[in-house]
C-alpha cells in the first residue's frame, strides 16, 4: 500500500487538474472574461468624454482671456484629453480605426499647411484669406492633396497651442491673429462632433458575440499600432509639439497591463491555450512596463521598446493562430 500511495496521489492530482481545466476553460468562462474588459472600455469612454469636455472649457477660457496661466492650463487639458482618447482607442472596435486616424488623430501633420512659418510668413490656412474659417471649409481642406495636410484633429490643435506664442492669440488688428483664434475655436468644435460619433461606437459589432478570439485580435491590433509608434519615437514622434510621445506609449501599455493582469485577467485564460506562450507574453508585458516607466533615454526606449512590442505582437498572433486551430 505504501508503494502505491504516490501513484494514487499523482493520479488524483491529474484528475483534479483535468477537472479544473474543464471547469475554467475559456469556452465556459468567456463572459467572466468579457465583463471586466467591457467595463474597462466603458470607463475609458466616460473618462475620455469628461477630459475632452474639460479641454473645451479650457479653450473657451483661454480665448476669452489669453494669459500665460490660461495657456498653461489649456496645454495640460489637451494632454489629458488626448491621453484619454488614446486609452479608449486601444480597445475600440477595429471598424472605427479609419475614422480615428483620419479625422481625430491625423498624424503626422504639416505645420506650414496650417499657419505661417518664419521663412514663409504668408503660408497656411491662417494667412490664406480665400479660405473661410468655418467647419465646412476647414473639413474641405483636410488632407486636400496629401495625408500630412491635416486641417482638423488633435494634432493640428496641438501645434497651435504648443508651438505658437501667447502673443499670437492676444486680440489685435492683425488679421492672422483674428483668424488663428477663430481656427482654434473651430477646430475644437469640429473635433467635439467627431469624438461624439467615435466614442459611441460599440466595442463589438452588432449581432456579434464577443469571444476570446475577438478580444485577442483587438489586443494584437493595439500592440501593432504601438509598435509602429515606438519605431517613430525619434524620427517622427506622435505628439512632437507637446513632447508627450513617450507618455502616449506609457498610457497605452498600461491598458495592455489591465487587460492581461487586473482587472480583466486575460493572462489566466491564455494559459489554457499555450502555457509557454502565455508565460512569455506575461514576461514581455512586465518588461515593457518596467522599461517605459524607467529613466531610460528616448533613444534607448525607441530601440528596446520597439523590440519588445514586436515580440509581443508575434506572441499574440501565435496564440490567435492556436485559438483558431482549436476551434
Amino acid at each position: 500500500m505504501v508503494n502505491n500511495q504516490p501513484k494514487a496521489l499523482t493520479l488524483l492530482f491529474y484528475c483534479l487538474l483535468t477537472t479544473s481545466c474543464s471547469q475554467e476553460s475559456p469556452e465556459s468562462n468567456q463572459q467572466n472574461l468579457f465583463s471586466p474588459i467591457e467595463k474597462l472600455h466603458t470607463d475609458n469612454r466616460t473618462d475620455a468624454k469628461e477630459k475632452f469636455e474639460s479641454f473645451k472649457v479650457a479653450t473657451d477660457s483661454f480665448l476669452a482671456n489669453p494669459t500665460a496661466k490660461t495657456l498653461t492650463a489649456l496645454k495640460e487639458k489637451w494632454v489629458k484629453a488626448h491621453n484619454g482618447v488614446l486609452k479608449f482607442q486601444f480597445l475600440a472596435n477595429p471598424s472605427s480605426h479609419e475614422s480615428f486616424t483620419r479625422l481625430i488623430d491625423s498624424w503626422p501633420i504639416e505645420p506650414g499647411f496650417i499657419d505661417t512659418l518664419p521663412l514663409y510668413p504668408k503660408t497656411g490656412i491662417v494667412s490664406d484669406v480665400t479660405i473661410t474659417i468655418n467647419e465646412e471649409a476647414i473639413r474641405k481642406q483636410h488632407q486636400f492633396t496629401d495625408h500630412s495636410e491635416a486641417a482638423i484633429g488633435f494634432h493640428v490643435i496641438e501645434y497651435l497651442i504648443f508651438s505658437r506664442s501667447l502673443e499670437e492669440f492676444i486680440p489685435e488688428d492683425d488679421y492672422r491673429i483674428v483668424r488663428r483664434r477663430l481656427l482654434l475655436s473651430t477646430l475644437v468644435s469640429s473635433l467635439a462632433k467627431d469624438l461624439d460619433t467615435y466614442l459611441d461606437v460599440p466595442q463589438f459589432d452588432k449581432n456579434s458575440q464577443p469571444t476570446l478570439g475577438k478580444i485577442m485580435e483587438i489586443l494584437e491590433n493595439g500592440v501593432s499600432r504601438l509598435h509602429q509608434h515606438s519605431l517613430k519615437l525619434l524620427t517622427n514622434p506622435h505628439s512632437a509639439f507637446s513632447n508627450k510621445s513617450r507618455t502616449n506609449l506609457q498610457n497605452q501599455i498600461s491598458i495592455v497591463e489591465k487587460v492581461v493582469f487586473e482587472p480583466a485577467n486575460l493572462g489566466s485564460e491564455l494559459v489554457y491555450l499555450d502555457e509557454v506562450l502565455a508565460r512569455d507574453i506575461i514576461h514581455t508585458i512586465r518588461e515593457l512596463s518596467s522599461l517605459i516607466n524607467s529613466e531610460t533615454t528616448d533613444e534607448e526606449i525607441a530601440f528596446q521598446c520597439s523590440s519588445l512590442l514586436e515580440g509581443l505582437k508575434h506572441q499574440l498572433r501565435s496564440l490567435i493562430t492556436i485559438l483558431k486551430l482549436n476551434n
